[in-house]
């Protein structure tokens, strides 16, 4: 009689698991038929629309305004130009008694203006109100960036540059990308901030073709086909938009020998940072899947090796973390750990050794390929989260890289592919250590 219970409970378990993976497979493909409807509509304008589940809206401005346009002695320009933006925006809606949340970023390759709309406002009625300023924004000679406004400016920077970690990146920066605009770091030389004047802004928006990427992910109460009309799409005629791809020269970056860079501090920590040269994604698309596959493997956090071996198991560190920035030419990946001072000698030993002798096994791969998978699906469900991760791919107008699709096709990768790219790219790397004690 148990044994009959068992079965009729273990049948109907696994009912439950099909419907639910049924549910999930058919909310996934209305999704995707919406973002490629979206998709066909944005390359023939300059306007991603899709509505999400969600009651709050998000507008992204995104700006193809890269490291490249600045002068090397104006480096810190393009700062200064989307603070003034962003602040702009931030008045137009504030004189309108809008209440929403405004923040600004400035990367390598680009600027963004976000806007978080309760939905109590219209999304049509900001956009309206916006749109001419974010389009073709101007600033009169006459208008002079007074003091608190360059000192604010400054003082962000300035904090960027005393953590550590990033005056680490700026000289691996300057080192392997020497002669290359990726040398700088993006936020700019907060001592050039001090001198930056309107004409230097208008200069630098006088050397690019401003075009403005609109991301808009609408919540339910918006009307999309309004908001549509707006930016006028046309199915028989592609947008003009900025060649972004053919601003940057190609230049391919490798660490050719082991380097060690040995600092003493006075801190009860330690602290190292495993720097690598890396593909980018658009010439070597399925290294850069990857590589994205190889960071799961080392680092994601209770499943990662270096995570489980050294904090786990261990207990010899107090953090793991890792970078891998989308670059449109080359790339850079980091691992970062921090220590005891006393454990610092066989931190490096164990760390040395895991990345000499990482097995990648198929268990290892797929398991890793599922949990990346899954990471994708999820930017999906949250319109702040969907919103971040579509910059990239809006950029550089490449579906590939959209939270969708790079799932898709890092299921599809092939184990051997990701052996023969860590064996090209963990071979080899700088390390720094700070050494405390």
């Amino acid at each position: 009689m148990l044994a009959r219970i068992c079965f009729v409970i273990l049948i109907f378990f696994n009912f439950i698991v099909q419907f639910a993976y049924s549910v999930q497979e058919a909310i996934e493909e209305e999704y995707l038929k919406k973002f490629d409807i979206a998709w066909e509509r944005f390359i023939h304008s300059n306007a991603f629309i899709i509505t999400c589940n969600s009651y709050v809206s998000i507008i992204n401005l995104i700006y193809p305004i890269g490291l490249s346009d600045e002068s090397s002695n104006k480096v810190g320009v393009r700062y200064v130009f989307f603070y003034l933006l962003y602040s702009g925006i931030k008045d137009i809606l504030e004189t309108n008694d809008l209440v929403c949340k405004v923040n600004f970023e400035v990367e390598n390759d680009y600027g963004v203006i976000s806007i978080v709309i309760p939905p109590q406002y219209s999304v049509e009625k900001i956009i309206g109100l916006i749109r001419d300023f974010a389009t073709k924004p101007s600033f009169k000679p006459d208008y002079q960036l007074d003091y608190n406004t360059l000192y604010v400016i400054s003082n962000d920077i300035s904090e960027y540059y005393t953590n550590t970690f990033n005056s680490i990146l700026l000289y691996f920066r300057q080192n392997i990308f020497s002669a290359h605009p990726y040398s700088f770091l993006s936020l700019g030389n907060p001592s050039n901030i001090k001198h930056i004047t309107i004409q230097d802004i208008n200069d630098l928006l006088s050397r690019v073709n401003l075009e403005v990427i609109f991301f808009i992910a609408l919540g339910f109460n918006q009307n999309e086909i309004a908001l549509r009309k707006i930016f006028g799409y046309n199915s028989h005629k592609n947008f003009r938009f900025n060649n972004f791809r053919d601003r940057y020269y190609y230049r391919e970056v490798e660490i050719t020998k082991n380097r060690t860079f040995s600092l003493p501090i006075r801190s009860e920590s330690s602290y190292f940072l495993y720097l690598f040269t890396a593909p980018e994604f658009d010439r070597n698309f399925e290294d850069y899947l990857a590589m994205l596959v190889i960071d799961n493997i080392l680092t994601d956090t209770m499943d990662g090796i270096l995570w489980r071996e050294l904090r786990e198991n261990q207990g010899m560190v107090y953090s793991i973390y890792s970078q891998y920035p989308i670059l449109r030419y080359t790339s850079y990946y980091i691992l970062f750990t921090s220590c005891y001072y006393k454990n610092q000698t066989e931190v490096r030993k164990r760390m040395n050794k895991i990345l000499g002798s990482l097995e990648l096994s198929i268990d290892v791969i797929s398991y890793s390929k599922q949990k990346l998978c899954s990471r994708g699906y999820l930017n999906l469900i949250s319109p702040k989260e969907f919103a971040d991760s579509m910059v990239y791919c809006l950029l550089y107008r490449d579906k590939r890289i959209s939270p969708f699709y790079i799932s898709r096709y890092i299921s599809l990768l092939e184990p051997t592919r990701i052996k023969a790219v860590y064996d090209k790219y963990f071979s080899r790397y700088y390390v720094f250590i700070f050494e405390g004690g």
